[in-house]
């Protein structure tokens, strides 16, 4: 079964996500990647992820401060290692990158991947893909990086969320890895409440939704959502289709709450 090492949690990301398999990363030996800070300690703490770090850039490694200002007075961005995502058969690094200086609100952060091999004990960079989500930091802190499954492709999913104003809105995005590429299925809504915001406990309300990938047809994923409210619980099954890189409700209806909040 698929695994991964997390080397930190909340990464602020957006999940606005790119429906296009991207160009490769330049890969040169003599231009050095800037790991953050807060990295240093981490890798020296798991061996593997070290090693998948190395492994990616090919080139020594150097860390910097988000907040150090560079020869313009800037404050440059920096790589962050966000997981190790173990599969059968390769494992693929998740590297996510300010713009510059630390995350606001604002700012875009972008996720990259590096598919790695073990070739006689030691990593090997087959494939790496920049930018294959990202946004901006809007949609809060990604709360899990996890490996998956799209029927006979490795796959990433990213699940994330944000609070404003007492609202809670939880958000996945999907991608497969294959032909060579990272593609976009799209993202779903999984979570919704007002708890933080509702003024008598009696309007509280609290949505989950958990997700099933279609083994059939992995372009296809089935999420069960239970909206649950003083007075009792419901239940809504629904149907999605990946088109473009965005997902259609095939069938099913949603909570009308995310409905309402949900673009």
């Amino acid at each position: 079964m698929p695994t991964s090492s997390r080397v930190r949690t909340g990464a602020l990301l957006g999940l606005l996500v790119l429906a296009l398999p991207l160009p490769s990363l330049a890969q040169d030996p003599k231009v050095s990647a800037l790991l953050c800070d807060e990295a240093k300690s981490q890798l020296d703490k798991d061996p593997s992820m070290k090693a998948a770090v190395s492994a990616a850039f090919q080139a020594p490694l150097h860390f910097g401060s988000r907040e150090t200002p560079d020869d313009d007075g800037a404050a440059p961005g920096c790589d962050q290692p966000e997981a190790l995502l173990n599969f059968a058969d390769a494992d693929a690094l998740i590297v996510s990158t300010s713009s510059s200086g630390p995350p606001i609100h604002t700012q875009t952060v972008s996720m990259s991947a590096y598919v790695l091999k073990k070739v006689g004990g030691d990593y090997r960079l087959m494939m790496a893909r920049a930018d294959f989500a990202q946004g901006n930091s809007g949609w809060g802190n990604v709360d899990d990086i996890i490996p998956a499954r799209f029927g006979k492709y490795n796959g990433i999913v990213l699940s994330g969320g944000a609070t404003g104003q007492g609202y809670y809105l939880g958000v996945a995005s999907f991608h497969v890895i294959r032909d060579n590429g990272i593609f976009t299925l799209g993202a779903l809504p999984m979570q919704w409440s007002n708890q933080g915001a509702a003024n008598d406990v009696g309007n509280a309300i609290a949505i989950d939704g958990k997700y099933q990938i279609d083994r059939r047809r992995s372009d296809n994923i089935a999420v069960t959502y239970v909206r649950k409210a003083v007075g009792g619980s419901q239940m809504y099954e629904t149907l999605w289709t990946s088109e473009n890189g965005k997902f259609r409700l095939v069938s099913g209806t949603l909570p009308e709450e995310i409905a309402r909040d949900f673009n």
